[in-house]
C-alpha cells in the first residue's frame, strides 16, 4: 500500500471505510498523462500530484496569479474576432474597440458596456 503523502486523494486514507482504488489501478498523474483527451475529472486530481516546494515558488505563484486573465482576453479575443474558422471584423470588432477606449479613459464600466454594445448594435443596424 502506497503512503499517505501519495498523489491519489483516494489512497490517502488508511482506514478501511474510505473509497479506495483497486492495486492495479494507476495514480491519477498516469491517468492524466494517458487521457488525451482533457475531459478526464482525474485531469483536475493532478494538481495534488504538484509538490508544495513548487507551488511555493514566486514565478509559480506569479504564473498562476495571471493565468485566468490571459485566459479571459483570448476568450474574448476568439469570440470578438472569429467566426467558426474564419477570422472577420465586423461590429463586434468596432464595438470592442469603442469599449477598449471608453476603458482606457475610465469610464465607469456599465457605461464601457453600453458604449461597446450601443456602437455594434448601430453599425450592425447600418450594414
Amino acid at each position: 500500500m502506497r503512503s499517505a503523502r501519495t498523489c491519489c486523494p483516494t489512497r490517502r486514507h488508511s482506514d478501511s471505510t474510505w473509497p479506495r482504488r483497486p492495486r492495479s489501478s494507476p495514480c491519477c498523474c498516469r491517468d492524466c498523462a494517458a487521457d488525451g483527451s482533457g475531459r478526464s475529472p482525474s485531469l483536475r486530481r493532478c494538481g495534488l500530484c504538484v509538490p508544495k516546494s513548487v507551488l511555493e515558488q514566486p514565478q509559480v505563484q506569479e504564473a498562476s496569479a495571471l493565468l485566468p486573465v490571459a485566459l479571459l482576453a483570448a476568450l474574448v479575443a476568439v469570440q470578438t474576432f472569429a467566426t467558426g474558422d474564419d477570422l472577420v471584423l465586423d461590429a463586434r470588432a468596432a464595438g470592442f474597440a469603442v469599449a477598449l477606449v471608453a476603458a482606457l479613459l475610465r469610464a465607469p464600466f456599465l457605461l464601457v458596456v453600453a458604449l461597446g454594445a450601443g456602437t455594434a448594435a448601430v453599425l450592425r443596424l447600418i450594414t
